[in-house]
């Protein structure tokens, strides 16, 4: 925030050309401050997102790939990715999107606004990336076991 002080103020009487008594000067401090918070909420209220989110984001087309209107992204859409993500995964959503655009683009329909997109989300089913780290049950010799998917014995069967 910026100081309000009797310089800025002598400063403000030259620029402006306008004489100010003690209360107006106090006024118009007071009237400065106020338009300062209000900047600074403002510029505070970005928010940062998880870079799943931001490719989930940037999946989804800015513009209507049939018939070029915009698709009303905007950071709603961001806060309601997030809230899809406690259900979902990334992986998931996203080739739910892109399904759903190779949809419209083959069958020349206009896409959703994206906010509407989201609401109505329906997965569509996509096995999950099988990742070496993952642990898994097993069933090897009539025990059930668990190790990493990387460790998986030879004739072991996942559950």
């Amino acid at each position: 925030m910026r100081k309000y002080d009797k310089e800025f103020l002598k400063n403000i009487d030259t620029i402006f050309q306008i004489k100010m008594n003690s209360m107006q000067q106090d006024m118009f401090v007071d009237y400065l401050k106020r338009n300062d918070k209000k900047h600074e909420s403002k510029a505070n209220k970005s928010k940062e997102y998880p870079p799943k989110v931001e490719e989930v984001y940037k999946r989804y087309p800015d513009r209507c790939p049939v018939r070029n209107a915009p698709s009303g992204k905007n950071s709603k859409c961001k806060d309601k990715i997030v809230k899809l993500m406690e259900l979902f995964s990334a992986h998931v959503i996203v080739k739910s999107i892109d399904s759903y655009i190779n949809d419209c683009v083959n069958h020349k329909i206009y896409i959703k606004n994206f906010l509407t997109y989201l609401n109505s989300f329906e997965p569509v089913a996509v096995e999950e990336p099988k990742n070496s780290e993952d642990i898994v049950n097993y069933f090897l010799g009539g025990n059930v076991n668990t190790c990493k998917r990387a460790e998986l014995p030879i004739g072991a069967v996942i559950i």
